[in-house]
């Protein structure tokens, strides 16, 4: 079964801030001393311009980290502070292939889904992003936003911020042989090991929680 996790972090010392902008049915779970999940209905973000108006809310009380891994997909995070998103990372398994489908819906915008997936088609763009250098561009842009100084926020080191850099950078991850393990290097810089297998459902069913709202 492939994992996902998905969730606000937030420093142990911020639960009060949380208590305060909690909406209904979400929970606190508590992941190590420094280290707390503030988990709703509707933390699968990732990948949608807006988060819910709470985080951003309660990021003016506490700095907010939104993490999510879908294992077999993607994983990425997004920091809030002061009411404002100042840092973002998505991290797809699958990119050429959604460049590809992004450049066909482009060109093609009153074909329906199916005829996309034209073999013919499929070549023809698939060439094109790895020979005209469109895949290179797509990777120089991953990292654009991903601002690791913003980990500070939450009494990250300057050491730690500097592993982060040597490997959220084009380069490390054009090099990556195993490129699936990137996420696991992440959390053990950051220090959430134990945000793994999480997410409201499960640990609601589970009722592996602190506290909830």
């Amino acid at each position: 079964m492939s994992e996902f996790t998905s969730g606000q972090l937030l420093m142990a010392s911020q639960k009060e801030a949380i208590r305060k902008h909690a909406v209904p049915g979400s929970l606190i779970k508590v992941l190590d001393e420094k280290w707390v999940a503030y988990l709703t209905h509707d933390d699968n973000y990732l990948e949608y311009q807006d988060a819910p108006d709470y985080i951003y809310q309660l990021s003016n009380d506490a700095p907010v980290l939104y993490f999510t891994n879908f294992s077999d997909h993607f994983w990425g995070y997004r920091i809030f502070s002061n009411g404002q998103e100042i840092a973002y990372l998505r991290i797809s398994y699958e990119l050429p292939g959604e460049i590809i489908h992004e450049i066909l819906q482009e060109r093609y915008p009153d074909k329906e889904i199916f005829e996309l997936y034209d073999d013919d088609l499929q070549e023809e763009i698939s060439k094109e992003v790895f020979e005209n250098g469109i895949l290179d561009d797509a990777i120089e842009q991953l990292f654009d936003e991903c601002n690791v100084s913003a980990f500070k926020l939450f009494d990250i080191t300057n050491e730690q911020i500097e592993k982060l850099r040597l490997i959220l950078n084009p380069t490390y991850y054009r090099e990556h042989k195993k490129l699936f393990n990137l996420v696991d290097e992440f959390k053990e810089i950051v220090g959430i090991n134990e945000m793994s297998w999480i997410r409201h459902e499960r640990v609601e069913e589970k009722e592996d929680y602190e506290e909830m709202f």
